[in-house]
């Protein structure tokens, strides 16, 4: 998978369920690098129109995936925050969700008594997993390409290792 299909797939996880997963810095990082050298290059193609014109678009679409995912994440923040697991923000995130409970609690709208519920999510193997319990019942075997519907807690490790998508 290149990192362009991760970006998707890294977005695509992060819309299906309420809690914030964990930021995929090495994605993030190599596409923002991928970013600046596709600009460069494309400011050599003046004499390739065609060429220019599906670079640049292929750079937007990028463009686009990045920031979904980065707003994505911020919102989160913003909605979820007394159910924040804080080790998997990024650094930058970090500082804005303490700025943010600073300024709720300033208002006085900060509530840390919201009740956490379970998140559902569906999703599909993408590797076999042998056998594994979900929502506390006896352990079913999945394989790749089987969906199932649980509590993201009890597949997370697998979502975070990359051997599943969410739906």
């Amino acid at each position: 998978m290149n990192v362009i299909e991760e970006l998707i797939h890294a977005y695509r996880n992060e819309n299906s369920t309420f809690i914030i997963l964990q930021y995929k810095n090495n994605i993030i990082s190599n596409i923002l690098d991928m970013i600046t050298v596709q600009k460069d290059y494309v400011k050599t193609l003046d004499n390739f129109p065609v060429i220019k014109a599906i670079c640049e678009q292929e750079l937007e679409r990028v463009k686009y995936f990045i920031s979904q995912y980065l707003k994505l994440r911020i919102k989160k923040i913003q909605s979820y925050h007394s159910n924040i697991i804080i080790e998997n923000l990024s650094d930058k995130e970090k500082e804005f969700y303490y700025r943010i409970i600073q300024l709720y609690k300033e208002i006085d709208v900060y509530h840390t008594n919201i009740e956490e519920e379970g998140d559902i999510v569906g999703f599909i193997a993408v590797e076999n997993l042998g056998y594994v319990v979900l929502d506390g019942n006896d352990a079913v075997q999945i394989q790749r390409g089987d969906f199932f519907i649980a509590d993201i807690k009890d597949v997370y490790s697998f979502l975070d290792n990359g051997e599943i998508i969410l739906l």
